[in-house]
């Protein structure tokens, strides 16, 4: 993991950020590499009216 340069992380509720960014910060350490993230609701089955 010390060759991590950059992380993105996609969460379906934001209210697990808090326990994400424990998780992350358990897995990285000292040095964590830069981090991106987005809450993504949906997805194409949504977008797309797929079931």
């Amino acid at each position: 993991m010390d060759k991590v340069l950059k992380v993105n992380v996609y969460l379906h509720d934001l209210n697990d950020y808090k326990t994400m960014n424990e998780v992350y910060k358990g897995r990285f350490r000292s040095k964590p590499p830069v981090r991106t993230t987005v809450a993504v609701y949906g997805g194409p089955q949504v977008i797309h009216g797929w079931k």
